[in-house]
């Protein structure tokens, strides 16, 4: 076991902090030799499923060898039935996972009474959105690369870091070939090891030689050298007790596999997020420092109780092996025997066609054909003279070989073959836009629904992928952002500020995620034109619909599209009416007038003829007249029009019920015979 030559906490603190400890570890040829070792370990626990993951990769590229069966070039096709199953995944994918500037969505969660949290995490999202798709321009494309390999494959990996040298966090894809654990490996975060396999040309050697790897002859031959051939080393993730206190801490053991010499040894932990204990307290290293000013007390009094390993790797998984074991499935694996069953029978079927379609025989020995002996060729339309006796038939002197048509039975297998494959990947005419017989657009949004629920799942994997690597780009953010930085918000291009503070919280209460709900264009097209007979519908509002069906057309700015309605044109039935209606008001007005000028008139006349309380009578009544009148003006929900009456009926105008009001009368025997009041 290598041991450091020193050891205490303040050490262990002081060296993790440094590039490269490979000269202060003991026997370091003896853990270069460890390190290459316990990869052939794992290689060994793995070697089946690789053999399959090969095979599913040369499916894929349909790569084809030379056949010598049952014939020497004999027909060797390849039924693209992986490949389509891979291109139409990763058709439907590509949008879903990455939908345009919006990879990243901020999340808050807890209370949020003044919107803080919601500001903090709008700013997270747009600024890791930009760094994703603008800063680290291979972001997106290592994804486009990563989501046509998964489905072959069934994993891949990505590993996230912050480069030194471009000055920015890193998510390099690694196929699973080259991210090498064993079997039986549950999770990448308690595994003993994990060793990503990489190459580096000579002049890349020098380059980090000259920077923070150890200057060691690694033996590269001197062509390899001339020619630039690349170097495979090994960089192993691992758990070594470098400070001989028993308790192993993560470190970074980077080996040159030939000559299996050790080219770097850093740590794979950050120091200030060990967990020590001083006196009774526990915390992390951090904690301390933050609290005390000497931190030279601090870490001469602290004991060690956790280190936290830094997980740089996260696995994207296609389909959970049944097994149990690490490395996932994908559609290579399942239809690799069906696979080879449709390009045997394909190849058959051709090779008989082959042979029912060519000519050839016996010829009888001794038969002179334009004096010539052997094969004969014909030229189109010509005729070969033929010496047979004349008691004998040229057809006496041939026999031809047939050969039957290729068989309907295996024609018809291949079929039920195929459709097996496009049952396991769930490639259907449907989901690939082939041609579809006359339906609803119900039956079809349901049909791609249940065409759908493979990819569905396999979505919802990913999208968790995609939130654990989100988590570490948060982290890294949150060490090595600049105290103030600015970026582009990509869909508004506003200039927009982010600061190392909306880093610095756990990660609980605003957070970076990824929307596993995201459709794909099929489905959402499917969905939207469901909507359009509802169009129409007066309790269903018919420009959102038409905003969604642009919307799943992805067409740009549908806003653009859509305007409001113009209003209604009036009834011109509606309209005479409604003139008819205002004209008698102002006739009934006018009767009005006319009426009361008498009533004055007849109480003027009262007054000179009349005594004591039957004037006064006269005038209640009047007011009482007035009164009604009034109201019938004012016009219950008539908006201040006056109603006119309508006959005897017993409604006013515009269908408001009241009593048709009356004049008041005099009372009889108080008075002349006739009324005061005209009526």
């Amino acid at each position: 076991m290598a041991k450091m030559r020193q050891q205490g906490i303040k050490r262990l603190f002081e060296l993790a902090k440094s590039k490269n400890v490979a000269d202060k570890v003991d026997d370091l040829a003896m853990l270069g030799k460890d390190v290459c070792r316990y990869v052939q370990l794992d290689e060994n626990s793995r070697s089946d499923w690789m053999d399959r993951s090969e095979k599913a990769m040369e499916l894929a590229l349909q790569v084809s060898e030379k056949k010598d069966t049952p014939w020497e070039n004999a027909s060797n096709v390849k039924y693209p039935l992986l490949t389509t199953a891979a291109l139409q995944f990763h058709a439907r994918a590509y949008p879903a996972i990455i939908p345009g500037a919006k990879v990243v969505k901020g999340q808050v969660t807890g209370r949020d009474d003044t919107g803080e949290k919601l500001a903090q995490a709008m700013r997270i999202a747009n600024h890791m959105n930009w760094q994703l798709l603008e800063e680290n321009e291979d972001w997106e494309e290592e994804m486009d690369r990563l989501l046509l390999a998964l489905p072959i494959e069934g994993c891949e990996f990505k590993k996230t870091y912050f480069s030194k040298a471009f000055d920015y966090n890193c998510s390099d894809w690694i196929r699973p070939k080259d991210f090498i654990v064993n079997y039986k490996t549950k999770s990448l975060a308690t595994c003993p090891r994990a060793t990503h396999r990489l190459w580096f040309y000579p002049n890349e050697i020098a380059e980090k030689q000259r920077d923070f790897w150890s200057d060691v002859d690694l033996n590269i031959s001197v062509d390899d050298q001339n020619e630039e051939v690349a170097q495979e080393f090994y960089e192993q993730h691992t758990l070594i007790d470098l400070d001989g206190d028993g308790m192993k801490e993560p470190w970074i053991v980077t080996v040159h596999v030939a000559s299996e010499k050790v080219v770097r040894v850093n740590a794979g932990f950050w120091p200030e997020e060990m967990r020590v204990k001083v006196g009774q307290e526990q915390g992390l290293v951090k904690e301390f420092l933050e609290q005390r000013e000497n931190a030279e007390e601090l870490l001469d009094k602290a004991k060690l109780v956790k280190v936290f390993r830094n997980v740089y790797f996260t696995k994207y998984s296609f389909l959970p092996s049944p097994d149990g074991g690490f490395y996932d499935i994908g559609f290579g694996q399942l239809i690799g025997t069906l696979s080879d069953a449709v390009d045997t029978t394909l190849n058959i079927l051709i090779d008989s066609g082959t042979l029912a379609s060519m000519q050839g025989g016996f010829v009888r020995s001794g038969l002179n054909v334009a004096n010539k002996r052997g094969s004969v060729k014909f030229a189109r339309g010509e005729f070969k003279p033929v010496k047979v006796p004349a008691s004998q038939a040229i057809g006496d002197s041939f026999y031809q070989m047939r050969f039957p048509e290729p068989s309907q039975v295996l024609f018809s297998m291949l079929g039920t073959l195929i459709q097996s494959v496009k049952d396991v990947t769930g490639v259907q005419d449907i989901m690939t836009g082939g041609p579809q017989n006359e339906e609803t657009a119900t039956t079809t949004l349901s049909r791609i629904n249940e065409g759908m629920k493979v990819f569905t799942s396999i979505y919802k994997r990913i999208h968790r992928s995609l939130k654990k690597e989100f988590k570490k780009l948060y982290k890294l953010n949150g060490r090595f952002l600049r105290p103030e930085d600015y970026f582009r918000v990509l869909d508004t291009k506003e200039l927009q500020q982010i600061g190392l503070q909306d880093y610095q919280n756990d990660g609980t209460d605003v957070q970076p995620v990824s929307d596993p709900m995201a459709a794909t264009t099929v489905l959402s097209m499917a969905k939207a034109q469901a909507l359009l007979p509802m169009k129409g519908d007066p309790s269903v509002n018919g420009m959102e619909i038409n905003k969604r069906y642009f919307e799943s057309l992805e067409i740009e700015n549908p806003e653009a599209l859509i305007q409001e309605p113009p209003p209604p044109q009036p009834d011109p039935d509606m309209a005479r009416k409604a003139q008819e209606a205002a004209s008698q008001h102002m006739l009934n007005k006018a009767k009005v007038i006319t009426e009361y000028s008498k009533v004055m008139l007849n109480i003027a006349n009262a007054e000179g003829a009349e005594v004591g309380t039957q004037l006064g009578i006269y005038k209640q009544q009047l007011e009482e007249w007035l009164n009604g009148q009034a109201s019938m003006d004012g016009g219950q929900g008539n908006g201040g029009a006056t109603p006119v009456p309508q006959g005897g009926s017993g409604t006013s105008q515009g269908g408001i019920p009241g009593k048709q009001q009356q004049p008041p009368q005099p009372s009889a025997g108080n008075g002349p015979e006739r009324g005061l009041l005209p009526g």
